[in-house]
């Protein structure tokens, strides 16, 4: 699917009428998750999320295994924030402000910009990425930056939950329903090239997204290769995703509590697993959001695609940083200008 620049955000919620689940063969099923993204898309939302993560396996590294992420997530059409604190804890629970680290990454200006810096002190330097669609798709996705909120989730070329359902060539309606978290829900499934997805809807509550899963195995695609490729060496890949407590806002239900488990099966038969527990607060619908970018003057800037570029922060802008250029770099800055 391509994408545009523009920025395509859905709610997890459907907003689907009665008559889509009339039968389990409605041929009309994929027309109603196609008019519900069409209603939720280019919605802007603000919200605190806290994420609590515990994991184990081989392959999770020790600085991994157990951690919090508390920042505050907003967006609108074209761009997206998220500020505030990536936390370790030693063995005896205090924070480890050695490894741990500030949340700042920003998609605006058709850029991304990520803030290195820990805990204290003044920051390091500024990732800049000239590729925004790269970052756009991956953060958005992100179970540590609150993808599984939106109903999105790494793995399948960047398509949505709901564009996963809707990509199945027949998806089914289960003929009974299903309760997750005390909502009774609908419970619609199908199969396409990128596994087997399953979505529950409950028709109560405005028909909000109370539980997902996606299972990739054999010759599923993780995005664009088969998990069983020898390069991944997986069997089985599991992600399950609940809402634990809905909240009404403006007429829409969304998370408050909910828990994404991920399971990781390799062929020689270790296995990852990871929980991450969210729980979401201050969401505001309709809120004016501006995105200012705010550096101390002269932060260190570094744009991937120019790594051999010494960049500053000045006056709200990158600039070149002229003190720490060779004349190789400036013949090859006046080169590049001409050539344009």
């Amino acid at each position: 699917m391509t994408k545009t620049a523009a920025f395509y955000f859905v709610l997890p919620l459907c907003i689907l009428g009665a008559a889509a689940f009339a039968y389990a063969d409605d041929p009309n099923i994929p027309q109603f998750i196609q008019n519900c993204k069409n209603a939720l898309a280019h919605k802007s939302i603000s919200m605190k999320i806290s994420i609590n993560v515990e994991a184990e396996g081989p392959n999770i590294h020790e600085l991994t295994r157990s951690y919090q992420r508390h920042f505050n997530f907003r967006c609108d059409a074209n761009n997206a924030e998220w500020a505030g604190q990536h936390l370790i804890f030693d063995k005896e629970g205090n924070v480890d402000t050695r490894n741990s680290s500030v949340i700042k990454k920003i998609l605006a200006d058709h850029r991304f910009m990520e803030l290195k810096s820990k805990l204290e002190g003044p920051p390091r330097g500024v990732i800049v990425s000239k590729d925004y669609q790269k970052w756009h798709s991956g953060l958005l996705e992100d179970p540590e930056s609150g993808g599984p909120l939106l109903g999105r989730m790494y793995g399948s070329n960047h398509k949505s939950i709901l564009d996963l359902i809707e990509y199945c060539p027949a998806p089914k309606l289960r003929d009974s329903r299903e309760t997750v978290s005390g909502v009774s829900c609908y419970v619609l499934e199908g199969v396409s090239e990128y596994g087997k997805v399953t979505v529950w809807v409950s028709p109560e509550k405005k028909y909000a997204l109370l539980k997902w899963s996606v299972i990739k195995t054999g010759d599923d695609l993780f995005n664009s290769e088969p998990v069983s490729n020898s390069n991944l060496r997986i069997t089985n890949w599991v992600a399950e995703f609940v809402v634990t407590e809905l909240k009404e806002i403006d007429g829409s239900f969304l998370p408050a509590q909910a828990v994404l488990t991920h399971t990781i099966t390799f062929a020689d038969g270790s296995v990852d697993f990871s929980k991450h527990s969210y729980t979401v607060t201050d969401i505001d619908l309709n809120s004016a959001i501006a995105f200012d970018v705010n550096l101390p003057e002269g932060t260190r800037m570094y744009v991937m695609e120019e790594p051999g570029i010494r960049y500053i922060w000045r006056n709200g802008e990158i600039v070149p940083d002229m003190k720490g250029l060779s004349f190789e770099d400036i013949d090859r800055m006046v080169e590049d200008s001409n050539s344009r």
